[in-house]
């Protein structure tokens, strides 16, 4: 969606209203308060404290980045959600004819190796082609063997035919050598009858036998006629022997094989061509006419992922997950009701920490730091640290404060040296080294904090069940709040921020996840979920190098991986669905960086720990682009949709299944007469 966006037509009036007022004012969307004055917790759009002396950056700040300053108004894309891809070619291979089968396989193509398998191999008795075996899958092209039925009969029957359609030939032959004979004798008789050197008779005689010559002269070549269709028939018939395909494609399925007879219109294979699909949805009346045969058509499809690795990881429900690299390996820690942490690797459990109550969360320092530490926040309010190397059986050390009430989220700084703790209200900031707390954060939140994370900005951002996001700025001394982000839906309660600290998910309605610029508090782009009857909630993630994002579906179990935008108000597609075994309830998620890839890790309300290997970036990068092909004339029984098809070229490295679904969108121009 395209950010700061404003119509001509309101703008004098607007920028009137603008100056008229003094306070907090919306932007895309989000309340932005700047500068307030309040001291007290603020609620949405109230100002809090903002004149705290932080002192010096709690550590070294990056810039904001700055603000695209494109700016343009973009068409509304068509949506078609649920469209069914299905094959526009398929053939059922079927006998042409009663016989028996002698072979199912291709031809042996010049310079290709015969198969190891002598069983694999086939000569044919009559032509000595080879033939190799064909399979479920094996690509065929059109106008290709694939089935030899026993043809010696036939072949016999042909070569009789051939053999009397050539004595037919010859007798033509003879025939019309007889004609030539015939009239040279006529000739004669004729010159004969001028000089009176022989009767008429002979003249007579002579003419008769030219007539007679020359119909059966005529008669053969009638048999000729007669022997060359018979042959042709016979040679029809002995072709029919071979079964050959119809189209471009591959081998679904083989019901018929060597040794089986077979009837006529028996099926014995059927063929598939995947190289083109047809894409056929239904669009909403009201946007019929803003479509035409033609345009382009994006397909995005719905592919669905089961996990590659599933673990019953805790007997009770996951809370919480963080990460850490260690020796270039990533070393993944699970939290849990059940009192325990476990710490994996990429083989094998390393070890787990028992604590006395419920652990609610988990964090690691990052991996760029050399003190490998964990930070866990349980019910009794206590922060606890522990050794990541040695993976000893009791904490380092607790940090010397409690909270009033349960740990919700833990967070370290990006050096390793301070880290924070939240519960429902409060959030701490404590030394690492010394286990001190060094600042409580003024009031912000009105409701449990659910989720804090720190950004290279020296920033801290918060999330809230006040449906509110908060950005802290940070200092040795204390933090103030620099913005509040308010109305969101509040489902989420996981919020991903990038790696570069600009941009931050924000739930947005019940199917809508904006993509927030933390620096101005504005929407950048959004995500809209076409998944029908669910919405966002739970965790909403950015992958480590910021291409994808992944957010948990209220469907129960379902998970869905989007590719991020590389420009302003570019369309953010569904590249995955990501189904838990059981549709088990999701509790929380993470990325984390492995080899070239990333790994999605998910934990489950039933502490099942379930792993995906991330799309690779030319996996994410792939693009289906179709041609509307077709939109139908007849509106459908209930009076509101049209069909439309459009076919897609399936011919690139990563090939879409018919029989599956997309979402087929199509991008109008501003206006009707638009190029």
């Amino acid at each position: 969606m395209l950010r700061r966006v404003i119509f001509a037509m309101g703008l004098g009036g607007l920028c009137t209203l603008v100056a008229a007022c003094d306070g907090p004012f919306t932007k895309g969307g989000h309340t932005s308060t700047v500068n307030p004055t309040a001291s007290e917790a603020p609620s949405a759009g109230v100002a809090p404290e903002t004149n705290i002396d932080i002192g010096e950056p709690l550590y070294t700040r990056t810039e904001w980045a700055p603000a695209s300053d494109q700016e343009r108004i973009a068409a509304e894309p068509v949506v078609i959600p649920l469209a069914n891809l299905s094959l526009t070619q398929r053939q059922e291979v079927s006998a042409q004819t009663d016989g028996f089968i002698k072979f199912v396989g291709r031809e042996l193509q010049s310079g290709e190796a015969d198969p190891i398998n002598p069983d694999d191999l086939y000569v044919h008795e009559r032509t000595k082609k080879k033939f190799v075996r064909l399979k479920e899958g094996d690509p065929v092209n059109k106008n290709s063997v694939l089935v030899l039925l026993d043809d010696r009969q036939a072949s016999a029957e042909y070569e009789a035919l051939v053999a009397a359609h050539i004595a037919a030939l010859k007798d033509v032959d003879a025939g019309g050598e007889m004609v030539k004979f015939a009239r040279n004798l006529l000739t004669i008789q004729e010159e004969l009858i001028r000089t009176k050197a022989t009767p008429k008779t002979e003249l007579y005689n002579a003419q008769a036998t030219e007539i007679k010559y020359i119909a059966e002269l005529d008669s053969k070549k009638a048999l000729v006629t007669k022997a060359k269709a018979d042959m042709d028939k016979a040679n029809v018939r002995l072709q029919m022997h071979e079964v050959r395909s119809e189209i471009n494609g591959r081998v679904d399925r083989i019901l018929r094989h060597r040794g089986f007879s077979v009837k006529a219109t028996e099926p014995i294979m059927h063929l598939l061509n995947l190289d083109e699909l047809r894409v056929e949805g239904y669009v909403p009346l009201e946007n019929v006419g803003r479509l035409k045969v033609g345009m382009p058509a994006l397909i995005e499809p719905t592919i669905v992922e089961a996990p590659t690795v599933s673990n019953i990881d805790h007997r009770q429900a996951i809370t919480s997950m963080a990460y850490t690299i260690r020796q270039g390996e990533p070393m993944i820690l699970t939290a849990s009701e059940d009192r325990t942490v476990n710490v994996w690797n990429s083989k094998k459990l390393l070890g787990t920490w028992t604590l006395p109550v419920p652990v609610r969360s988990v964090a690691c320092t990052p991996p760029t730091v050399d003190n490998a530490l964990a930070l866990t926040g349980s019910d009794d309010g206590k922060g606890r640290l522990w050794n990541l190397v040695e993976l000893a059986a009791t904490p380092v050390r607790e940090l010397k404060g409690t909270h009033r009430g349960p740990i919700q989220c833990t967070a370290f700084s990006p050096d390793g040296s301070t880290c924070i703790t939240a519960d429902d209200r409060d959030i701490f900031l404590w030394d690492v080294n010394t286990g001190e707390k060094l600042y409580t954060f003024p009031n912000g939140h009105r409701g449990p904090i659910t989720d804090a994370r720190f950004i290279p900005q020296g920033r801290l951002v918060s999330a809230g069940r006040d449906n509110a996001l908060i950005v802290w700025e940070l200092g040795k001394k204390a933090a103030r709040i620099e913005r509040i982000i308010d109305h969101r839906a509040g489902e989420v309660g996981q919020l991903g921020v990038s790696s570069d600290g600009n941009r931050v998910l924000f739930d947005q309605g019940k199917s809508q996840m904006h993509i927030v610029n933390l620096a101005d508090g504005q929407t950048d782009d959004v995500i809209t979920n076409v998944l029908e009857q669910a919405k966002f909630t739970t965790t909403a993630l950015f992958s480590p190098d910021d291409r994808l994002v992944l957010t948990a579906s209220s469907a129960e179990g379902i998970l869905q991986l989007w590719r991020t935008p590389t420009k302003p108000g570019e369309r953010i597609p569904e590249l995955r669905r990501l189904i838990c075994p059981g549709y088990s309830p999701v509790s929380c998620a993470m990325f984390v960086p492995f080899r070239d890839t990333s790994l999605v890790v998910v934990g489950t309300q039933t502490g099942h720990l379930h792993i995906w290997p991330a799309p690779t970036k030319a996996e994410s990068d792939q693009r289906f682009v179709g041609e509307v092909t077709f939109i139908d004339g007849a509106v459908d029984t209930g009076g509101r949709q049209l069909r439309v098809w459009a076919k897609l070229n399936n011919t690139g490295p990563f090939r879409l299944r018919p029989g599956t679904t997309a979402t087929m969108v199509m991008i109008p121009p501003l206006t009707r007469d638009s190029k």
